[in-house]
């Protein structure tokens, strides 16, 4: 049965993350390969996969139904949320959060007789990171650290660290503190823009000639004063 696969691939998770007298907490109707390493204080959920060689660290959270894909590597305190879903080959960093729904996808021009070779291929979702519910990610689109991406976003293009990103397609629209909090635009100079969090010290200098931006724009006094 597959409570009895489940289990069978509980007691044979690699220990290789876990400390001494420890060990993942994986539901029995969850479904994990014997060959994924899952790290100690981790927590896999009913109806949920992870497959082979896939790596999760330490005190993550993988919800009800969601599939974690071979090669897919999570680091630590990473929340996967409902039915999300993460293709390979897809490095997320530390401390993200993947809402519900939410879908990363590898390959741009799929088909059902052909699967794409990934050898060599990855990229990153950025320490901090928070993918909002039903955002879908496309292939080889990085997405900088602490950037928040709002629920339903259909992301294109490579994210800068701290982006708020929004639609669909995904555009920049502003910036956000390690908290989430949108910040306010407080000067700028011919090259610079410089925002600053009412709620803290943060604050955060972009550079317009060098910026990584969605929708092949930076946002405008305008659009950064409404958020």
């Amino acid at each position: 049965s597959k409570e009895k696969y489940a289990m069978k691939n509980y007691s044979t998770v690699s220990r290789q993350f876990m400390k001494k007298g420890s060990r993942p907490f994986i539901h029995p109707q969850a479904v994990v390969s014997p060959k994924a390493r899952i790290g100690t204080g981790t927590k896999v959920w009913a109806f949920a996969q992870v497959r082979e060689d896939a790596v999760i660290g330490r005190n993550c959270v993988i919800a009800n139904g969601a599939y974690i894909d071979n090669g897919v590597r999570l680091g630590n305190r990473v929340i996967v949320q409902d039915k999300a879903l993460i293709y390979k080959n897809i490095i997320v960093e530390d401390d993200v959060f993947i809402g519900p729904g939410a879908c990363f996808t590898n390959d741009p021009f799929p088909r059902a007789i052909s699967i794409r070779n990934l050898s060599g291929i990855r990229w990153v979702v950025g320490k901090g990171a928070s993918i909002g519910a039903n955002a879908c990610i496309h292939s080889e689109v990085n997405i900088g650290k602490h950037a928040l991406i709002g629920s339903d976003t259909l992301v294109t293009k490579n994210i800068p660290d701290y982006g708020l990103v929004y639609g669909s397609p995904g555009r920049l629209v502003g910036f956000v503190s390690p908290r989430g909090i949108p910040l306010k635009l407080a000067k700028e100079s011919k090259h610079r823009m410089y925002f600053k969090d009412s709620t803290s010290s943060f604050e955060l200098g972009v550079d317009l000639r060098n910026a990584v931006v969605i929708g092949d724009v930076l946002p405008t006094r305008d659009v950064v004063d409404a958020i």
